[in-house]
């Protein structure tokens, strides 16, 4: 029960991800510019794909107590102090 409701968050995570790319990013992915070395989008990439990594890592790792985030509108955790996330939900 528990591996279900991991996945189940992993993948509603993708999906607003998916959903926010497809109607606000879709025309800056479209050049592959995080592909190129040393650019600004190939960094910004690597360190959202770090930062999924992580996520992936602590809801596979999380105990059966209820996450720190439970009651907030928004489970997307802030990427840095002082950052803000690029999804509202």
């Amino acid at each position: 029960m528990k591996h279900d409701l991991q996945l189940a968050e992993i993948s509603n995570r993708m999906t607003s991800v998916a959903t926010w790319l497809d109607q606000s990013a879709a025309r800056h992915l479209q050049a592959h510019r995080h592909l190129d070395t040393d650019t600004a989008e190939a960094a910004y990439w690597h360190a959202g794909y770090h930062q999924a990594l992580a996520d992936a890592l602590r809801i596979l790792s999380a105990s059966e107590q209820p996450s720190d985030n439970a009651d907030t509108s928004n489970y997307c955790r802030q990427v840095a102090s002082g950052g803000e996330n690029c999804l509202t939900v």
